[in-house]
């Protein structure tokens, strides 16, 4: 969408004056103040958002400039002089997404009821999604997966399964290509968090129910029914309920923007969420923030704190310019409208090959 000069400077003078309002109230660095200096203001939408072009920073980490750009949106938001910030959105053609780009597969009903983000103490945890839940179960000497590595290990095991068709998954000595493939550097400790990982995931129950006015049903799901472990070997056959779920329906996702996004399992979640909601939103969705906290945050207390890392997270993932619908964070919630017809084409695309496509087994 093209902005004219007005819309504009209209844009960059409401942006800069909520800068120079920070700088009166917070302790803001020189550095925070040149990264916010040169943003890029594009124009105004008509929503009255302020649009910022999408960008690497210079300076600083990812988490302090999502935080400098969130005062900004609330400085501007509580002064009500605009809609708050947004970011550019590239608009794509069936030609402009590669059938080639690299890909990773997550199952569906665990990228919309995800896995714990940090360790927790007990046996069983929950995710809520409407009338669906999913629980987990594990012998409490195993403990539940969680973290990053838990999701990449998911991920990896997925494609794997998509790519070879096969019921076996077999790694042998090779740890240091394993970690390769899921773009982690080979470290000791690294190595033996990434194999606990493995083992939790193998190890868990997956229960699915859903509820209806008028039927109610409860698949329990493992990833492996077999699982061997020995200091040159490492064995996983996957379960039929696994192997039926992930040929059925997945979720491709960029390698290269998995690879960028790593640090944090909310932020993995959130955009594997949004390349889900891509192609399963007919119309413009509103999630309140206590539903959005039964899906995605449960551990935490209060909702503020969940609102505020959910909408850094969020930032974070649209930098990198994913398929997603088009997106608006609201006091109440976010409000979902559906993606251009050429982002979702793609996405069904890419799904439906992963579904089809024979290949041959593939032992590392």
């Amino acid at each position: 969408m093209p902005f004219d000069k007005r819309s504009r400077e209209a844009g960059r003078i409401t942006f800069f004056t909520a800068i120079e309002n920070l700088k009166r109230n917070h302790s803001l660095s020189e550095n925070d103040l040149k990264y916010l200096y040169t943003q890029q203001v594009i124009g105004i939408d008509p929503k009255g958002r302020i649009i910022l072009k999408s960008q690497e920073a210079c300076t600083g980490s990812s988490k302090n400039r999502s935080k400098l750009l969130d005062l900004v949106n609330r400085e501007i938001i509580k002064r009500k002089w605009a809609g708050g910030i947004t970011y550019q959105k590239i608009k794509a053609s069936c030609e402009s997404r590669s059938p080639y780009k690299e890909l990773l597969y997550l199952p569906r009903d665990l990228v919309t009821m995800t896995l714990p983000h940090s360790p927790l103490k007990g046996s069983i945890y929950w995710r809520k999604n409407g009338n669906r839940q999913l629980s987990l179960h594990v012998a409490p000497q195993i403990g539940l997966p969680f973290g990053v590595y838990a999701r990449l290990i998911l991920m990896f095991l997925t494609t794997e399964r998509i790519r070879s068709k096969d019921r076996r998954f077999e790694l042998k000595s090779s740890w240091r290509q394993f970690l390769k493939n899921m773009h982690l550097a080979w470290g000791g400790e690294k190595y033996l968090a990434i194999k606990d990982q493995l083992r939790r995931l193998c190890a868990t129950t997956y229960t699915l129910q859903i509820n209806s006015e008028e039927s109610e049903s409860i698949d329990n799901i493992t990833v492996s029914d077999h699982w061997f472990q020995s200091p040159d070997c490492v064995r996983v056959s996957f379960s039929e309920a696994f192997f039926n779920m992930t040929g059925n329906s997945v979720i491709p996702l960029e390698t290269r923007i998995v690879h960028k996004l790593k640090r944090s399992p909310l932020t993995l979640d959130l955009y594997a969420w949004l390349t889900y909601r891509t192609t399963n939103l007919p119309k413009t969705t509103f999630i309140s923030w206590p539903k959005l906290r039964d899906q995605f945050g449960a551990d935490y207390k209060r909702l503020r704190d969940f609102r505020s890392r959910f909408h850094r997270c969020l930032n974070m993932v649209l930098r990198q310019n994913p398929i997603s619908p088009e997106i608006e964070i609201r006091p109440a919630g976010l409000r979902l409208s559906p993606a251009p017809p050429a982002d979702v084409e793609w996405v069904e695309r890419q799904i439906a090959k992963a579904v089809s496509t024979t290949r041959f087994p593939l032992i590392i």
